[in-house]
Formats: structure tokens, C-alpha cells, sequence
């Protein structure tokens, strides 16, 4: 099944900004692939692995999953102790809920595609797992991202998931639950859980049509918000230039900006621009560093706070970890043993470094787009000169 522009994944943006459907449905633009995804996708992997062959992630440590970006181009990654930690917690949670009713793997839906021809005919994605105990219909999602912490409660994606299974099971159903599990967040709980009734369920059926039938009007809405940050339609959202615009005026008032479209912008047009908002990527990174020097003096700065980032838990002393549980796990305890880079191992090599070069290839970089040196002495010019016509009040 080809990917839906209304799936899972895109729904909170879609129930916010109807018009993103047709927007991006416009636009032909091929993006970069963001890394964190496509790692998001290799986890997933490993994970339906696991879960149908009922094997032990960290059994799969050093073994390759091989994943294509936008552009086609493969990337491979290596299951390490990140992985095999993720996708057990992921798979031990379900487990657990399987021991408690009793029941075994074979009632797990791994990975399945479905669509919703109740709602819409191209309404449809692929639930990561799903499952019915006693009277329970559970709903999991895995998520690979560290940053973005993910709630539950309410949350139009996972409820979408469960709507195929719950329309195929709901007579036997009297609640759902649906768990987000995130291993890899750096605050907050790893697993979370929120129960919802059919009532409710029944009624996202009806939200859900709502919010596909105002993408497909003749003039959608478009509204700005935090949904905007993974749309490809930005470059030709006016909600969303709008909303820049506004902002701007308020730190230089005497600027009337205008934003291109951007897919109607020339080759030439492109290469004069480019370098131009690198300067103001400059503007940007000392606004933001003069920001965190007042408000860590105590100024306070509207709409912001200081707070401090998550961390990974440390260990007081490794060695009483090991004295305290060593025995319990063994060499479980220990994560993955690595082959050191070829600069480590000629450095350990003393002698007959070159040796080493038959085992040794450069793979190719990544392509991506960089300034020329013209571009690279006009990014360099001051602040000042770029912006010297700009009077501030």
C-alpha cells in the first residue's frame, strides 16, 4: 500500500492545518532524509524482527539493517547495545502483558498494514502492535527519537492506529490502551500508558472523517503552529510567512519582508539567496546566544525559560554495580564489543601500518550543497554591512 497523505504519522498536522494535505501533494521536492528517521527505521526493523522470530535483541548485536533514504541511497546500521536496549524494553513490555493473560505471541499483529475504507478510501498506515487480551485491546507504538517526548493521552496518531483493529474486535472490547514506548527519551518515562473507552473511539471515527473530508475542500485552511515543523510546504505556506513576518516586525519594525515562493525561485535566484540567509543564520545563533547570557543573569525573557537538559543516568561506582549483580546476570551485564576505526588501529600497529589497507575503504560522503568561496566571503561580511540600511526605532 503506497503511503496515504492523510496516514498516521501526519495526523496531527492534517486535524491542525487541513490545507498541508494539498500543499505538499504540490510541491515536487525531494527532501534529505533526517538521520534520526531513518536510525527511527532501522529500530523498527530490528524490532519486527525480534518479535516474529521471538528472538532476544541483543542476540542480534552486530548483525546490519540496511535502510533506503529519499533519494534511494542505502544506509546500513549496525544493531548495537542502543538498539538491543530499545527493541527489548519495547519487547518485554508486550510480553509481560501477554504472561499476564495467559496468552502467547501468536495473537500479536506485527507491523500490519490496514486500511480504514469506513473513514475514507485513502485512509490507511501500518500499526506497529497491536493485540487483544480478555477484554483489552492494547495499541503500541515504538519510538526511536531521543528529543521529542511523546504522550499518549489523546494522541491523534496512536488512536488512529487502533481504529482498524478496534472496528474489527469492538464487540468483544470494553477498553483500550494505548502505550508509547520511547527508550531512548532523554526525560520522562520510557514507557507510557493511556486508557480510553470505545465511546470515545467510536467518536475519533467521526473526528478522523471530519479532519480528511476539510483536507479535500476547494480552499483548505492553513493554520501555523508546532505541526509545521516536519511539512515540506513551508517554503509556500503563507500562514506560515505570515506568522515569521509578524515576528520580525517586532525586531525591526521599519522592514517590509517578503517572502518568495520559494519553488518559483530560479537556479540563479537560489545561489544569490542562499548565502544571504547564512549571514542571517549568524543573526540568528548571536541572538540566541544573548538571550541565554541575560535570562541566565536573571532577565526574564517572554515566552522562554532557562531549564536544564536530560541526561543519562550515571553509575556512583561501576565496580559495586558489578560486585552487586554480577553474579544475578553474568556477562549480560557487559554491551557490545567493538572493532576499533582504522586511525585507533594504526595507531596500535607500530609497525607495517600499511597493512592494514587491504581491509581499509573510504565509503563516499553524503552529497549535500556548499557554498562556493564567493559565496563563503559574502557569508563572512559583518553583520553590520549586510543589514547597514536597516534603521531600528
Amino acid at each position: 500500500m503506497g503511503h496515504s497523505n492523510t496516514s498516521p504519522s501526519g495526523a496531527e498536522r492534517f486535524f491542525e492545518c487541513p490545507g498541508s494535505v494539498t500543499a505538499q501533494a504540490a510541491i515536487d521536492l525531494i527532501e534529505p532524509s533526517n538521520p534520526a528517521a531513518l536510525e527511527g527505521i532501522a529500530i523498527h526493523e530490528l524490532a519486527a524482527k525480534c518479535m516474529k522470530e521471538n528472538i532476544d535483541p541483543y542476540e542480534c548485536i552486530g548483525e546490519t539493517i540496511e535502510v533506503k533514504d529519499n533519494y534511494d541511497e542505502i544506509h546500513e546500521y549496525t544493531v548495537n547495545d542502543d538498539f538491543a536496549f530499545a527493541v527489548r524494553m519495547y519487547r518485554n513490555t508486550i510480553l509481560g502483558i501477554l504472561a499476564e493473560h495467559n496468552l502467547d505471541q501468536k495473537v500479536l499483529q506485527i507491523e500490519t498494514e490496514f486500511k480504514l475504507p469506513e473513514v475514507d478510501k485513502k485512509a490507511g498506515g501500518t500499526t506497529d502492535c497491536t493485540f487483544l487480551a480478555s477484554d483489552t485491546l492494547y495499541v503500541f507504538d515504538l519510538k526511536g527519537g531521543r528529543g521529542i517526548i511523546v504522550d499518549p493521552a489523546e494522541n491523534r496518531q496512536c488512536m488512529y492506529y487502533g481504529l482498524r483493529p478496534y472496528l474489527d474486535t469492538k464487540m468483544f472490547v470494553k477498553r483500550i490502551i494505548i502505550g508509547i514506548i520511547q527508550p531512548r527519551a532523554k526525560e520522562g518515562e520510557f514507557i507510557k500508558m493511556w486508557e480510553t473507552t470505545p465511546k470515545r473511539m467510536s467518536a475519533f471515527v467521526m473526528d478522523l472523517k471530519r479532519a480528511i473530508n476539510l483536507t479535500r475542500v476547494k480552499k483548505p485552511d492553513f493554520h501555523a503552529g508546532k505541526w509545521c515543523q516536519f511539512c515540506k510546504a513551508q517554503g509556500t505556506c503563507v500562514s506560515v510567512q505570515n506568522k515569521a513576518i509578524m515576528h520580525a516586525k517586532e525586531v525591526l519594525p521599519d522592514i517590509e519582508p517578503v517572502f518568495p515562493i520559494i519553488t518559483e525561485l530560479t537556479a540563479v535566484q537560489i545561489g544569490k539567496a542562499l548565502p544571504a540567509l547564512e549571514a542571517i543564520k549568524g543573526i540568528i545563533d548571536t541572538l540566541q546566544g544573548f538571550a541565554f547570557t541575560l535570562a541566565s543573569k536573571g532577565e526574564d525573557i517572554p515566552n522562554y525559560t532557562l531549564t536544564r537538559g536530560g541526561k543519562n543516568r550515571a553509575y556512583k561506582d561501576e565496580q559495586a554495580v558489578i560486585d552487586a549483580f554480577y553474579t544475578e546476570l553474568g556477562d549480560d551485564m557487559y554491551g557490545e564489543c567493538k572493532l576499533r576505526t582504522p586511525a585507533q588501529m594504526e595507531k596500535l600497529l607500530k609497525k607495517g601500518k600499511a597493512r592494514l589497507n587491504d581491509y581499509v575503504f573510504k565509503p563516499e560522503g553524503d552529497l549535500k550543497l556548499v557554498p562556493t568561496k564567493e559565496a563563503k566571503d559574502f557569508i563572512s561580511r559583518k553583520v553590520e554591512d549586510v543589514f547597514k540600511n536597516v534603521k531600528l526605532d
